[in-house]
């Protein structure tokens, strides 16, 4: 078994594996369809002697960009009705 590497930022991932088998989300590791998704990419990466690559967002930044989105979102609503 291999250890994990975290990664950070795009210019880390410049050069991906080959035969990547990728899951996409925003993980904790806690949820039990979290974990599964993560062993079936591993299981998968497994089988086609590649790598299994999780790749996962700051949910503090997304929340914090839905978060204004929505705020704008809201002005433009109530200038509209009001």
């Amino acid at each position: 078994m291999t250890t994990p590497r975290l990664l950070k930022g795009i210019a880390a991932v410049m050069h991906p594996p080959t035969r990547a088998v990728v899951t996409v989300g925003v993980f904790d590791g806690v949820h039990l369809a979290h974990q599964q998704l993560i062993r079936s990419t591993i299981r998968l990466a497994r089988r086609l002697k590649g790598t299994s690559v999780a790749v996962t967002f700051d949910p503090e930044s997304i929340a914090t960009n839905l978060q204004k989105k929505w705020n704008a979102l809201w002005s433009k609503l109530q200038a509209a009705c009001f």
